[in-house]
């Protein structure tokens, strides 16, 4: 729920800047598919070291491997919202963007839905 609430934060925070990098990129995209009611499961994910990536993978099945794209499905999807691209999960590994020279094994931050409601922006502090 905290983790929630924080992504949140951030994604008020870059609307309000009109700018940030992949994490903030990220943060938006993923709060306005849960705004909007998206029926698939959503998943803040990123991988670091060396270099970062933060991006939102939609609809990925509960018991494939996470860190295994190949094990996703075809329906599964990645949002990269800082490099304006939708990749679907067989592509990941050649269509993603690299930093700084390959792409590392996806890691899940947070998977939605949780227990309990998406936070209001009441409860979050931001302005509807």
């Amino acid at each position: 729920h905290d983790r929630i609430l924080n992504i949140r934060r951030e994604a008020a925070a870059a609307k309000r800047a009109h700018c940030g990098f992949c994490g903030e990129f990220a943060a938006v995209a993923f709060d306005f598919l849960m705004l909007s009611g998206c029926i698939y499961p959503l998943e803040f994910a990123g991988y670091v070291s060396p270099g970062d990536h933060a991006f939102v993978i939609v609809g990925r099945p509960k018991e494939s491997v996470a860190s295994d794209p190949d094990t996703w499905g075809e329906d599964v999807v990645v949002c990269d919202a800082w490099a304006g691209r939708v990749v679907k999960s067989k592509l990941y590994w050649s269509e993603m963007p690299s930093y700084p020279y390959t792409v590392h094994e996806p890691v899940i931050d947070v998977r939605w839905p949780i227990a309990g409601d998406y936070p209001s922006s009441r409860e979050v502090g931001v302005p509807v």
